[in-house]
């Protein structure tokens, strides 16, 4: 049997994650959040930290990701001039066939709904193929989070197999002294 090195098993830990990632990723397609794609392209496995016997794989992404995860209440909408620009960047993305100043009256208009409804706008949904708009994290990760489990547990089972590989050889190599 052969050791299995320790940048092996951050690269089963890391890849699990990645699954995950792409599970997220299929979920925001899914729920019609890809307008530009450079929330989903954000979206990567990470590892935040490897010291001695530690190991932490993160999940990054853009901020607003959070956004279109939980929504955004009324109360909380911002409707600033750079809220404002921003949202018309993208009503420009979503809205090709507009001219310039209906991309702006549209961009006013759905800044001023979502301030006394909130985000996501009831339009929203016309763009969702799974019936959601929010709680793409529930949906894409924490309900695929079987798989990660999974893919822990293999690698548990390695450290354990490579442990007894170790203990052997190291009893073998012992009696050999001893005899």
């Amino acid at each position: 049997m052969r050791i299995v090195t320790y940048q092996e098993l951050v690269g089963i830990a890391l890849n699990a994650v990645e699954s995950l990632v792409e599970k997220g990723k299929d979920e925001l397609r899914e729920q019609g959040h890809v307008a530009t794609g450079r929330g989903i392209a954000s979206l990567k496995a990470k590892v935040v930290e490897s010291v001695g016997d530690t190991l932490r794989i993160g999940i990054e992404g853009n901020d607003y990701l959070l956004d279109l995860d939980t929504g955004i209440p009324a109360s909380k909408v911002d409707t600033s001039a750079a809220a404002e620009a921003r949202l018309l960047q993208w009503a420009r993305v979503v809205k090709p066939g507009l001219s310039e100043s209906n991309l702006k009256r549209f961009t006013f208009l759905a800044l001023n709904k979502a301030a006394v409804l909130g985000f996501p706008l009831p339009g929203a949904f016309a763009f969702t193929k799974n019936g959601r708009r929010t709680e793409w994290i529930k949906f894409g990760f924490e309900m695929n989070a079987e798989r990660i489990i999974e893919e822990q547990f293999k690698v548990f089972e390695l450290l354990v197999e490579n442990f007894d590989e170790i203990y052997r050889e190291a009893i073998e190599e012992a009696r050999k002294i001893a005899a």
